[in-house]
């Protein structure tokens, strides 16, 4: 534990705060998640040579929607991401000009960091440590994660100790990118504790859009259990994914998918069939 605490304060990175104030910064409300669901359903039909402008008319029509959500500024950020360097700097200059706007707002500090990653890392490191400690420090660690898994800087004891400070404050949370990066980086005891968390979670959700964080849980699981155990979780997976082809008949490709890539992981070659037919 001392180790951990170490590492943070060797950052200047305090500990995420708690709180109702920084639990809305760990996943977005269910109106805000209907959004970002036909958001992304819409962009995955855009093709074609204008596919670029197409998906920044209809990342500003869902910020018109929802102007002061993080969750929805985030996900135009990626759809409108460009590597033209003309594109990156007006998405920079925009959150910039937001976070100059709103000084006392830290998620525009946080968002201007976003736009920041991949053109000025540094800076937007720099940015991230100064938001740190308000109501949006999940998303500074979960960043700052981001920044120390890959790259030149890469610091595996970093993003153990960002993600180890993000699930402080967001326990149990389905966030697809601190649940990756936690399976690929994370430290045995927040792997085992978070796998744990969801597994009690999930138990009792039912949106299928949310079922599909199962298998986040699995990988953990897989993770945290020694290989002896592993037969025993796999039977463990296959009587879960019988309990959720009850639970939802979503015909939706992604939940076909998960249900695919489900019993793959199950070992179960029946089912799996018949889950690609």
């Amino acid at each position: 534990m001392r180790t951990r605490h170490f590492v943070i304060l060797l950052a200047g990175i305090p500990l995420a705060s708690s709180g109702q104030a920084a639990e809305k910064y760990c996943e977005s409300s269910p109106a805000v998640r209907e959004e970002l669901k036909q958001l992304d359903l819409k962009a995955r039909k855009v093709t074609g040579a204008n596919r670029l402008e197409a998906l920044k008319r209809l990342a500003e029509e869902a910020v018109a929607r929802h102007p002061d959500d993080f969750f929805v500024h985030l996900r135009s950020q990626q759809l409108v991401r460009s590597r033209k360097q003309r594109e990156r700097q007006a998405l920079i200059d925009r959150y910039k000009a937001l976070a100059d706007q709103h000084p006392k707002d830290p998620k525009y500090a946080v968002l201007y960091a976003r736009a920041l990653l991949g053109a000025n890392t540094p800076l937007a490191i720099e940015v991230l440590k100064k938001a740190a400690a308000g109501e949006a420090d999940p998303q500074v660690h979960l960043a700052l994660a981001d920044v120390y898994s890959y790259g030149k800087f890469a610091d595996r004891a970093q993003t153990r100790a960002q993600l180890d400070a993000y699930f402080a404050a967001c326990p149990a949370s389905l966030d697809d990118r601190a649940l990756s990066l936690l399976t690929r980086y994370g430290a045995p005891e927040t792997i085992a504790k978070q796998a744990a968390a969801l597994r009690e979670r999930l138990t009792t959700e039912t949106d299928p859009d949310l079922l599909r964080s199962w298998e986040h849980a699995w990988n953990l699981e897989f993770k945290a259990r020694p290989v002896q155990e592993h037969e025993a979780l796999r039977k463990q997976i296959a009587a879960d994914l019988e309990r959720l082809e009850t639970i939802s008949t979503s015909k939706d490709d992604r939940w076909a998918g998960f249900l695919v890539s489900g019993y793959r992981m199950a070992g179960e070659p029946e089912a799996l069939r018949h889950a690609e037919d």
